[in-house]
């Protein structure tokens, strides 16, 4: 189901279980319909959503180009422009469909309307980021890049395009002559840094609705982190009890991994990536010595990440020969139970 036809629904639920006033929903663009947003505004909700500026309308990338209203942010140190902003106010335009007991004021020949068209009052905030203008060119130098090796080979090029469904189509496709459009990689070039950010909420500053808008990342990365480094994805179970078990513990380590992570910014004022905590979680070993009870475990390639979320826990630092009862308060693991 596409997630324009999900947002009401969502919307509904989340006010339901957490028994909200107002919710604020964050998104790209693909949540930008006009029955969407008048359905937010109309439930007195907010909206921040981001806006592609190379595939806007013309009206709006001139607001990029025209230098009326920009404040520019300086670093004191080095006098290097670090980012500019501005706000602009508009009306945006959203197409809302008819309901079907509502018939239109004016009868016309043809076909009835279907939609009609409303007004939300929004503010436009165009931001330009050295740190993202720097981003952006270095992607598209890497993209070029790559581009560049596969003409190199027009032959595999070629022979790529012409996969799949493609296979079936008749094209005449001269690869020899084939080259990277300068044009293009200039235009692409004028937005670098640019970005906008479109929010009904007119008393949000450029620093909040950025601050707000960047919180979409941690969503996306912990989709990340739950089909990569916890595997949610591909299942390997078939029954749904067990479907549902699998997800659930992929949920509850995510949990936990943020939670982790959490602690130790906290205390550590230094940010663990996901990656770096599960491998941290699954690297430790204990080599065990001796006859049960008289074990000897020994603590092996134990990461810094390890040691140091187990400081932030408070637990008794690990030694280098612990008994099994040592080993136990330290990590919690009781091995007993696989040497007995």
């Amino acid at each position: 189901t596409m997630d324009q036809s999900t947002l009401k629904s969502s919307v509904e639920n989340l006010k339901e279980l957490y028994k909200l006033d107002k919710i604020t929903v964050v998104a790209d663009k693909g949540l930008n319909s006009g029955n969407n947003l008048t359905y937010l505004c109309g439930q007195g909700h907010d909206f921040v959503i981001s806006y592609t500026l190379k595939r806007s309308p013309e009206a709006f990338r001139e607001l990029v180009w025209d230098d009326k209203g920009w404040e520019t942010i300086v670093d004191k140190t080095s006098g290097e422009v670090i980012s500019r902003h501005k706000v602009v106010r508009q009306q945006l335009e959203s197409k809302v469909p008819l309901a079907t007991e509502d018939p239109p004021k004016v009868k016309k020949r043809g076909r009835p309307p279907k939609y009609r068209t409303e007004q939300i009052p929004v503010n436009i905030h165009l931001v330009w980021s050295s740190k993202r203008a720097a981003k952006d060119r270095a992607d598209r130098e890497r993209m070029l890049e790559r581009l560049e090796k596969r003409l190199e080979k027009p032959s595999q090029l070629k022979a790529s395009l012409q996969r799949g469904c493609n296979q079936y189509l008749q094209m005449q496709l001269d690869t020899e002559d084939w080259q990277i459009d300068e044009e293009k990689i200039r235009y692409a070039a004028q937005f670098d840094g640019c970005y906008a950010i479109i929010t009904n909420n007119l008393s949000y500053t450029t620093e909040q609705v950025t601050a707000i808008y960047g919180g979409l990342w941690k969503i996306e990365e912990s989709f990340r982190v739950l089909k990569t480094d916890l595997k949610a994805r591909p299942v390997y179970v078939w029954n749904d009890n067990r479907i549902k078990g699998h997800f659930a513990l992929c949920f509850l380590s995510l949990c936990l991994v943020r939670y982790a992570q959490y602690l130790l910014s906290k205390a550590k004022a230094t940010e663990y990536s996901a990656a770096r905590l599960c491998k941290a979680f699954r690297e430790p070993l204990a080599l065990a010595q001796g006859a049960f009870p008289n074990i000897v475990v020994t603590p092996t390639k134990v990461p810094q990440e390890y040691l140091d979320l187990a400081d932030v826990l408070e637990l008794p630092p690990l030694k280098t020969n612990m008994t099994l009862t040592q080993f136990r308060v330290s990590t919690k693991l009781d091995l007993s139970v696989n040497l007995r």
